[in-house]
């Protein structure tokens, strides 16, 4: 009988080909149907969303009129868009995709249609949640009134041909939408290093701060150095070390740890409350956010996490005065916040905060190498490794003389005595400006201490002096300001720096440390 098949030529013949491609294809058609078919028979329930947390893509969320768009970007970064545009906190999404794939929804109810009219599903309190997934079917959610004695709610939709019940959990989760995923710190995801800009905005002033060559500068506001304050007048009249000039005008010298400070706190600083738009829109202005009493713009180069948001090299924040003892309200995105305001003390105080004001001009963490020595004497060595990276810098130095076992200390203890040092030297304030001098004897040679700092390495190194001891007010020059005297009874201490002959007033705290260090240090012989 095989022969009735083949055609003169001994193959088959094209009316034969032609069925035989149709009937694969059938077969292949209902192959693919059985596979998209449920994996569950929804008749006693069974999951809502039976998918991989990796294949969600995005959620809409409709509630009360109003549309909340969450996508994922890449990875784990998402968007949040609609309604409420904000950044959004990823942990948060992972929770919530958890919840959704391991949700499942109850037996269906005889005698229901789907999204049946009797459970409200499209009342004031209905809900809708669509999940698209990748490569296939969006599925869809429809959440409805809440059933009077079990406590669950009516639901319809997800692949069901008829209403069925939901944990009442479940139902509170979508409501708290899109708040719970919205983030917790004020803005999220700052990489510091990549600031290069920030606008400040105090009431109707713009201040300008620009990174140059690893160092914060502040564009010279129009009244001068004495609208930062005293300190950074009498510092800039004597001085010119901390200022420069371009096409832009003066700029001055900004605190790096200040800037840190300030960077800290309007990025990483908690939100303890989120408004939803409707309150956020009736409080700009009782709050003092519109016009905000501080704004502040970050700017760098791809600094900001959510590419679909304006800009992606920059960030904003704003801030109304204090409300409280202990917060005050602040504005991102369109969204207010409650914030603390204990913990915003740079925007507190005056825009002169920013300016440096400590003895060194250059950062001592920043070195390589330091010694400090004695009347002569060298009491300690310390070494920077660069492996340890913290807030200080300070674990990154290591002590290396006098040898750990003379000094009878810990680890840590050894360690400390350079670390301390170096992160002290970048604190010290200044209690006078004295005018330049090269008279080495200004300081006296009793307890003087010279601290000798490297900077690089091989031919590219370069070396800071600095010397520490009492003032021989006798070799001050007449137009020196009157010195401030300690309260702690010793005599007034002074730095002086051999190479530029600058010579400040300051506390007596390295003296004191050079002092403390002769008994860990070994003898001469």
């Amino acid at each position: 009988m095989t022969g009735r098949f083949l055609n003169r030529n001994g193959g088959a013949p094209r009316s034969v080909l032609i069925l035989t491609v149709l009937l694969v294809a059938v077969a292949g058609a209902l192959f693919v149907a059985r596979q998209r078919e449920p994996a569950f028979d929804f008749t006693l329930g069974g999951p809502l969303f039976p998918v991989d947390q990796s294949e969600i893509d995005g959620l809409l969320l409709t509630r009360q009129g109003a549309q909340y768009r969450l996508d994922r970007v890449y990875g784990d970064t998402w968007s949040l868009s609609g309604a409420v545009t904000d950044y959004v906190d990823s942990l948060s999404v992972l929770k919530l995709l958890g919840t959704l794939t391991g949700a499942v929804g109850g037996p269906l109810l005889a005698g229901t249609d789907v999204e049946d009219r009797r459970y409200e599903f499209n009342g004031p309190e209905a809900i809708r949640l669509t999940v698209f997934v990748t490569g296939g079917e969006a599925i869809s959610l429809a959440l409805g009134t809440a059933n009077p004695v079990a406590r669950n709610f009516y639901a319809s939709g997800a692949g069901r041909k008829a209403c069925f019940m939901v944990p009442a959990m479940l139902r509170q989760t979508l409501g708290n939408l899109p708040v719970s995923l919205q983030a917790r710190v004020l803005l999220p995801g700052v990489k510091r290093d990549r600031i290069e800009k920030v606008d400040l905005r105090r009431g109707n002033r713009d201040f300008l701060v620009e990174r140059r060559d690893g160092r914060w500068w502040m564009l010279m506001p129009a009244e001068g150095p004495a609208f930062l304050g005293p300190e950074v007048r009498d510092y800039q009249a004597m001085y010119n070390d901390r200022r420069t000039t371009d096409e832009q005008g003066v700029w001055i010298l900004v605190s790096t740890a200040t800037m840190d400070l300030m960077i800290y706190e309007v990025s990483e600083n908690i939100v303890r409350e989120i408004k939803s738009p409707h309150e956020s829109a009736a409080l700009l202005q009782s709050w003092g956010l519109d016009p905000p009493w501080r704004r502040v713009i970050l700017t760098g180069k791809d600094l900001n996490p959510d590419p679909n948001a304006d800009s992606p090299d920059r960030m904003v924040i704003a801030f109304g005065p204090a409300q409280g003892v202990d917060w005050m309200p602040a504005l991102r995105r369109g969204n207010v916040l409650v914030t603390d305001n204990i913990s915003l003390e740079v925007l507190e105080q005056p825009v002169g905060i920013l300016a440096h004001r400590t003895a060194l001009t250059f950062l001592a963490l920043k070195a390589d190498t330091v010694e400090l020595h004695r009347e002569g004497r060298l009491l300690l060595r310390g070494e920077r490794t660069g492996v340890a990276e913290t807030t200080e810098g300070r674990k990154a130095w290591l002590t290396v003389f006098p040898e750990m076992g003379l000094t009878g200390l810990s680890a840590s203890g050894y360690h400390g005595l350079s670390q301390n040092l170096m992160v002290d030297l970048d604190r010290i304030p200044i209690l006078a400006v004295l005018p330049m001098t090269t008279d080495s004897a200004v300081l006296a040679d009793r307890e003087r201490v010279k601290i000798k700092m490297s900077f690089g390495t091989g031919d590219d190194v370069r070396t800071e002096v600095i010397e520490f001891g009492f003032i021989v007010e006798d070799r001050l020059r007449a137009a020196s300001a009157p010195l401030i005297q300690p309260e702690d009874g010793l005599r007034p201490v002074g730095v002086w720096f051999p190479a530029s002959g600058r010579l400040l007033q300051i506390p007596a705290q390295t003296v004191v440390t050079a002092r403390n260090l002769v008994q860990f240090s070994p003898a001469e012989k």
